[in-house]
């Protein structure tokens, strides 16, 4: 395809948590800094972090405020060579068949993009490791006023506008959740679900999907 006089290049979406890692990362990011905090004497961090834990599992609030407050409370904590040691624990747990599709795709010069609603203070990490050519993520820096999680139609959002930007089209997704509903519609190749729940081979049933 050309749009103007400028070559499109094909690009893949590959989600992170269920995706490409057999994990929920922010859990273990979590726990992680919570171990962190203790380990150091960190104590009002710890209990900070575990606070807003118990306000969410009490559902006093959102999935979203609750990630907010974690990663604001963790950023004392979790400097530079623990995120790289925790990427680097992350990466064990990479899902082979997501990891061998990438690999394929990359051997075709499709341009690999982890997009997440993961934090972007590991993703990006994650992301390096496997080779992938760009990261977009949840912002980690809490202090702007318009931050904003990155999922569903905002990843989308976001993702698109990277594409553009650089001349790519979205020929490609992996992902296990109808979260990314809006991803796998606006892609215009293959969709990919990896051991998908119930709920979302239901919610992805008008939609041509391959299981991986």
């Amino acid at each position: 395809m050309v749009k103007g006089h400028e070559k499109i290049i094909p690009a893949a979406a590959i989600d992170l948590d269920g995706t490409l890692l057999d994990t929920n990362t922010f859990v273990d990011y979590t726990r992680y800094a919570v171990k962190s905090c203790l380990s150091k004497g960190r104590i009002n961090i710890a209990a900070n972090m575990l606070w807003h834990i118990a306000l969410r599992r009490l559902r006093l609030t959102s999935h979203s405020t609750m990630k907010h407050h974690l990663l604001r409370a963790s950023a004392p904590i979790m400097t530079a060579d623990r995120l790289e040691d925790f990427a680097h624990q992350l990466a064990a747990k990479a899902n082979d068949k997501v990891v061998e599709l990438c690999n394929r795709l990359r051997a075709d010069r499709v341009y690999l993009c982890l997009a997440t609603a993961a934090p972007d203070n590991y993703a990006t990490l994650v992301a390096r490791h496997f080779g992938f050519d760009h990261c977009i993520a949840t912002p980690s820096d809490t202090t702007a006023p318009d931050w904003t999680e990155n999922r569903a139609e905002h990843k989308l959002h976001s993702l698109l506008q990277h594409l553009d930007q650089y001349h790519l089209t979205l020929q490609t997704v992996v992902t296990d959740h109808h979260d990314d509903l809006p991803l796998l519609t606006a892609c215009t190749g293959t969709r990919y679900l990896v051991n998908p729940s119930a709920q979302t081979l239901a919610l992805t049933a008008s939609i041509s999907t391959t299981i991986l």
